[in-house]
């Protein structure tokens, strides 16, 4: 199996740890989930780019055909195949319980870079899908 980078294993240790802090929460699926959305919005994002200089690339324009309605189920069932992607290609529970004692002996320093970081990054990835959106079709067109 290939081996997770390292600032990868650090994102899942930083959602893990922050969801396993609530009780009541499951925080492999509070994980799993993130990750699957932060990476749909960036593959939407990469839809954008491509589409704007590649039209006929747009995967959308293989939906036009269908109703709105049915538009709302494939982009579910999208979410839920995605989800199921990241679960089986992520999830390992003695690898994740490896990621945890990495990265647990982090200095208050450490953990205050690195939650800024992982914040940003996830926030980020969803600011700049607007972003995309705003320039490539906003302000060009």
């Amino acid at each position: 199996m290939i081996r997770v980078p390292k600032i990868y294993r650090y994102i899942i240790y930083k959602l893990y740890t922050w969801s396993n802090k609530r009780k009541t929460d499951t925080p492999v699926t509070n994980v799993i989930l993130t990750l699957s959305f932060v990476h749909s919005i960036q593959l939407l994002t990469l839809n954008a780019i491509v589409s704007r200089f590649f039209p006929n690339l747009d995967v959308f324009n293989y939906f036009d055909d269908y109703t709105d309605k049915e538009k709302e189920k494939f982009v579910g069932l999208f979410f839920i195949l995605f989800s199921a992607l990241h679960y089986f290609v992520l999830y390992k529970k003695e690898y994740w319980d490896q990621y945890i004692e990495e990265f647990s002996h982090e200095s208050d320093s450490e953990r205050k870079k690195g939650t800024i970081w992982v914040i940003s990054y996830l926030i980020g990835s969803i600011v700049l899908y607007f972003i995309i959106l705003w320039i490539l079709f906003g302000i060009l067109r």
